[in-house]
């Protein structure tokens, strides 16, 4: 009896190429989470700027940083200069403004130190255990003091 000659792939072939595509995802996963972090970094960074702007301009216009302030409650000289991150809820925030400090807690980022630290040098110089950005207590986000002791601005 006479065999057809078959075309088609072995079962070597199909390994070799599941092997490669394999190592090939392997390669690209962490460059794909690295840059994914130093976007969120970035994003965040670039947001936390736009809202300390924002009450910057308040302050000018009106001689003082407002007592308090919350999404609900935005003058109307901060919410035109407010990024709508910081209105629509994208962002969980408390704002605080002191004699001696005006600041921001973000309390809804998932940032690890890493994170953090990079938030850090794009704003400040890297170090999240003193200057304008610092983790909060437990890890829970971002404070960036745009005014008072440690920051550059007194």
């Amino acid at each position: 009896m006479k065999r057809e000659n078959l075309s088609g792939f072995s079962i070597i072939e199909l390994m070799v190429v599941i092997t490669v595509i394999g190592i090939v995802a392997m390669l690209g996963i962490p460059n794909f989470t690295n840059i994914k972090h130093r976007t969120e970094a970035t994003v965040t960074a670039n947001d936390l700027r736009k809202f300390a702007d924002a009450l910057k301009v308040y302050n000018l216009q009106n001689g003082g940083y407002p007592a308090t302030l919350s999404s609900s409650n935005l003058p109307d000289a901060v919410s035109q200069n407010l990024p709508a991150a910081w209105k629509n809820g994208q962002y969980r925030w408390e704002y605080t403004s002191t004699d001696q400090y005006t600041f921001v807690l973000v309390y809804s980022l998932h940032f690890t130190s890493e994170q953090a630290v990079r938030v850090d040098k794009i704003i400040d110089d890297g170090n999240i255990a003193m200057g304008n950005v610092k983790m909060a207590p437990a890890g829970a986000g971002l404070v960036y003091i745009f005014e008072g002791e440690d920051s550059d601005n007194s």
